[in-house]
């Protein structure tokens, strides 16, 4: 990628996490972020499944921690893509649900 359209891609990638924090500071409750910890910590089988914990950051960004198990792996010994894929939406639907109410 050229010098100057990743430096835009970087600026606009910046401006909109700038615009979502400005957007996001006050929407939810703590009650609504217990309900989000609990709903995935406590009844999600994925989440017992694969061992993974919820948590938020002080901005209610989703963070989704997960112990490496062996189990989870591809036949050449890496942590399969799949496992990857579902952190990532896992942990952008639950950062987009703390940012709403319903």
């Amino acid at each position: 990628m050229e010098g100057a359209r990743r430096a835009r891609l970087l600026t606009v990638l910046a401006t909109n996490q700038t615009n979502w924090r400005e957007r996001n500071t006050q929407l939810t409750t703590p009650e609504r972020l217990d309900a989000l910890l609990h709903m995935f910590n406590k009844v999600a089988p994925i989440a017992r499944t694969y061992g993974m914990t919820l948590s938020f950051t002080a901005d209610r960004r989703a963070v989704v921690d997960l112990p490496y198990n062996p189990g989870l792996d591809h036949a050449q010994g890496g942590v399969h893509g799949g496992v990857y894929a579902t952190l990532l939406d896992t942990s952008g639907w639950f950062t987009a649900a703390a940012a709403h109410e319903t």
